[in-house]
């Protein structure tokens, strides 16, 4: 896979955790006020979300490998982005339960294609996935402190929604990007691996 390529992947890994965790870091407030969560409440909501996390991943997982991991990313990029606006259109409402779930769901199904997408470059698998999983935590730290500066500013759920819903497009609009290049690989199911963003030394070119 070429450098470009790989960046491209990484950036939307950096791109898709920094708006899960815009809206993730401060869920205990969004849930407080669209769920009228409690303690008790949030604990109960966090399992579920766990569950439903996994659900996420087995979907995308099921996905990616019967349609690729472009069509797959897309899918939940563009159900995060739509659960994470719906959520703040529903505040107050009991249906803010259902576009949280929804967002989870979304959320967890994102991980499968995009270490496909790494996976299927022939390169080296462990130096690719420590550069997704850095990308993957610089996106929790970048998350968290854009969530907190909109919360702060705002004093709103709603506004804090709607940024992370507009980050999640952005990382869409990279996978979009990523399917014009058509870059071997990452595209539909069974497609070739293309060349190996890393070379071992002596190795032909």
């Amino acid at each position: 896979m070429p450098r470009g390529a790989v960046l491209l992947t990484l950036s939307t890994t950096l791109l898709w955790a920094t708006g899960s965790f815009t809206f993730f870091t401060y869920i205990g407030v969004i849930l407080h006020r669209t769920a009228s969560a409690g303690a008790y409440g949030l604990a109960g909501f966090l399992l579920l979300f766990g569950v439903a996390g996994l659900g996420g991943a087995a979907a995308g997982g099921w996905l990616t490998d019967r349609a690729g991991p472009l069509p797959a990313l897309a899918g939940g990029l563009m159900l995060t982005a739509l659960s994470l606006a719906g959520l703040g259109l529903v505040a107050a409402f009991a249906a803010g339960r259902a576009a949280v779930a929804a967002s989870i769901v979304a959320i967890g199904a994102i991980t499968p294609p995009q270490q496909q997408r790494l996976l299927s470059s022939g390169g080296n698998d462990r130096l690719l996935l420590s550069l997704n999983a850095s990308a993957l935590y610089a996106g929790v730290g970048i998350g968290g402190a854009i969530g907190g500066m909109t919360l702060a500013l705002s004093r709103s759920t709603t506004a804090v929604c709607w940024t992370a819903a507009s980050i999640e497009l952005a990382a869409l609009a990279l996978v979009g990007r990523a399917a014009r290049r058509k870059i071997p690989g990452q595209g539909t199911a069974g497609e070739a691996t293309g060349p190996s963003f890393y070379q071992p030394p002596g190795s032909p070119t």
